[in-house]
């Protein structure tokens, strides 16, 4: 195959120039002075000249006999065709299935079962809205080559690479035909049924603005969201005994000597009073009675005389009331005990006054460890954020612009499906990415009813797998057009003229450098949808 050279923008020539260059009597001229070529030379005719003549007839025969070409060092081809879909997009266009439309009410939660087994959970407060209409969920799914094919979607993956599907949704929301926002605190969460083990694929997002798919967040990051939510709820607990540990040191009642009816060193009196009017007082003995009141007290009241005495009980309160002629005073007072009885109450109350201070010791201990576990768990979620702002420059870093795409994980994979999470409306794809074969060495021939095919798409199915490699556009122009071995393909070819081919096709070792392929060309025999899914052997689609 001869070197491609392409010139892009090439500099227009004047009017003027070009006119310059018309002097065809010069040219004429010139011609009619040219040497006699030496075919038409009498010599020529001679030995030498009979031996080139044999020879160019023979190579040219030789030729005529393979069709295709060696192909050059494919380093030599620098110029990539344009990617150019519209012929495959025009014919499709008609094809295309409506989406499948569901009507929610604002600020309800609603549960969305489809036809295939998926489903779309929506909480009342997912979507941001703008007034109280209904909205309009519109919902799409592609598990059949034919449905991928006819929805025009990208199947490739980098420059290398096509995708094996398991199966894929489209879903956008729309309120008074205005996109709707999904709350990022809130998202959406879809279980999208799989035509194979989910476990075999990855799962992927469809990138608008950069044209690309994105792979979508996977288990890890939901395990470490995991642990910080048990973190943060962890901590919200200690928090809680920690107040808890301060109310009860605070509110431990000190253990004093009034308890204990022992003496405080305030001013005593011996006082006569009735065991009937005071009944808890008969089983002590040897009681007097101590001024109880607290602070500052007139004590000079000793120094007067009383003519009258009486001991009352106020609440749980003695009163000593004093009278004479002149005035009346009291005073708060407490019974203590002397003699062998004081001696036994302040034994009880060392005791007790020890026990107190170790419960304080001890409580006082387990705030500090509160304090303490939560300033490790303080440091972990500190961890953990940091974690996660990593995995966030990450995912921006694969040229992913999709807003909060952190928010969104794949959560579970579970009975032949993939659930996940979302805050943006796009198409999610639960794929696996294919090598593209190499390209043949030999240039290929396409041809139908003898004639050769002047190819502008070519489509590769797989009959194995859902999977389909392109071929003419930009990272893969037909001449990197390859197959891998032992494997049946069914191929699909549009030529420039819009018209559309088929064949099938099986590889082997002993024939994988033959380069022949004859196709039938569509006629309107079959409607095109169902051309398409003859073609690719599909009955009817089945999940």
């Amino acid at each position: 195959m001869r070197k491609l050279y392409v010139l892009f923008n090439r500099t227009k020539i004047s009017k003027e120039e070009i006119k310059s260059y018309e002097n065809f009597d010069e040219i004429l001229t010139r011609l009619s002075l040219s040497s006699t070529p030496i075919y038409k030379k009498p010599l020529f005719w001679g030995s030498a000249g009979l031996a080139s003549l044999s020879l160019i007839l023979l190579l040219s025969l030789t030729f005529q006999e393979k069709s295709f070409i060696k192909k050059e060092d494919k380093k030599s081809v620098d110029a990539k065709l344009p990617e150019d879909t519209e012929c495959l997009e025009k014919k499709l266009e008609h094809l295309k299935d409506s989406a499948q439309t569901f009507i929610l009410q604002p600020n309800k939660s609603a549960l969305i079962e489809l036809n295939s087994g998926s489903s779309i959970e929506v909480k009342s407060n997912s979507l941001i809205l703008k007034d109280d209409s209904e909205i309009i969920l519109k919902v799409k799914e592609y598990y059949s080559p034919s449905e991928v094919l006819i929805s025009g979607i990208n199947m490739d993956y980098k420059d290398k690479h096509a995708f094996e599907s398991a199966g894929m949704i489209e879903l956008h929301a729309y309120q008074n035909n205005k996109l709707v926002e999904i709350n990022h605190d809130v998202p959406i969460k879809v279980q999208l049924k799989c035509t194979q083990d989910p476990n075999t694929f990855k799962f992927w997002k469809w990138n608008e603005q950069n044209k690309d798919w994105v792979l979508y967040p996977k288990s890890e990051n939901k395990s470490l969201l995991n642990e910080l939510k048990t973190l943060k709820n962890n901590a919200q607990k200690i928090n809680e005994n920690i107040e808890k540990s301060k109310e009860e040191i605070n509110n431990q009642k000190e253990i004093e000597k009034a308890d204990f009816k022992l003496s405080k060193n305030k001013q005593q009196f011996n006082i006569a009073y009735d065991v009937n009017d005071f009944p808890e007082l008969e089983q002590l003995k040897n009681v007097v009675f101590e001024v109880s009141e607290e602070g500052d007290y007139d004590r000079n009241f000793t120094k007067k005389k009383w003519t009258s005495m009486d001991l009352v009980k106020e609440g749980k309160f003695y009163v000593m009331k004093l009278q004479n002629n002149a005035e009346k005073h009291q005073v708060k007072v407490r019974p203590i005990l002397t003699g062998k009885d004081a001696i036994d109450a302040e034994k009880e109350f060392k005791k007790m006054l020890e026990k107190s201070i170790e419960e304080k010791k001890e409580k006082e201990k387990k705030l500090a460890d509160y304090k303490k576990a939560l300033k490790i768990n303080e440091t972990q979620q500190i961890k953990i954020e940091n974690e996660l702002n990593q995995i966030r420059k990450k995912e921006q870093n694969n040229s992913l612009t999709d807003n909060n795409l952190f928010n969104k994980r794949v959560i579970e994979v579970l009975n032949q499906s993939m659930t996940f999470e979302t805050t943006t409306w796009g198409i999610f794809n639960c794929d696996n990415p294919i090598p593209y074969p190499p390209a043949f060495e030999l240039e290929s021939v396409f041809t139908s009813q003898n004639e050769n095919l002047k190819i502008k798409q070519l489509f590769v199915f797989d009959t194995q797998k859902n999977l389909r490699y392109q071929y003419g556009t930009f990272n893969h122009p037909i001449n990197t057009f390859g197959l891998f071995t032992n494997k049946e393909y069914k191929i699909i070819l549009i030529d420039e003229g819009g018209k559309m081919y088929s064949t099938s096709y099986i590889i082997s070792k002993t024939n994988k450098n033959i380069q022949f392929f004859e196709l039938k060309q569509y006629k309107n025999e079959l409607p095109l949808r169902e051309w398409i899914k003859q073609i690719l052997n599909e009955e009817k689609t089945a999940i």
